[in-house]
């Protein structure tokens, strides 16, 4: 939080997600629910590099008698500030690109799924990603890269 652009297996990737109770983890790297397929591999001598995070864990606390539901309610209204936040201005890292070094990307994402329409439709919904090329699908194993997905949304 506020941004995944660092983990592996794109924003379709379960990770560690399953836990009942005030667990809080912060896993960079993962092949937990994915199997070897996503499992960092290098070469001998290969070089890499790679930011992780910067991450955001929120903690709050009310007192005795006050309504849980508003410590619920204020950590949702800091989720919301800390993603419109983003992407942070303090990472020193050369390698974190500031937002003067992030562009963007518009345009119109039309999808043709014929078991719903013979029409194209807007793509409102849909996960966006960026990344470096790669092989066909593999955005869903990548690791080493980059990668910046956002939701679609209609404008």
């Amino acid at each position: 939080m506020p941004s995944n652009e660092f983990r592996t297996g794109g924003p379709s990737k379960q990770d560690l997600t399953s836990h009942v109770g005030p667990t809080t983890l912060a896993m960079f790297v993962s092949a937990h629910y994915g199997g070897e397929d996503v499992v960092l591999k290098f070469e001998e001598g290969e070089a890499w590099k790679k930011v992780f995070g910067p991450i955001f864990m929120y903690l709050n606390s009310g007192t005795n008698g006050s309504n849980p539901l508003s410590l619920w309610e204020e950590a949702k209204e800091q989720a919301v500030e800390q993603v419109e936040s983003w992407p942070y201005s303090f990472p020193a890292s050369e390698d974190f690109p500031t937002s003067a070094e992030r562009g963007n990307v518009s345009g119109r994402l039309l999808v043709r799924d014929r078991c719903v329409s013979d029409e194209k439709m807007v793509g409102n919904g849909a996960y966006i990603g960026l990344a470096p090329p790669g092989e066909i699908g593999s955005w869903q194993t990548q690791g080493k890269v980059q990668a910046i997905w956002t939701v679609g949304e209609i404008q």
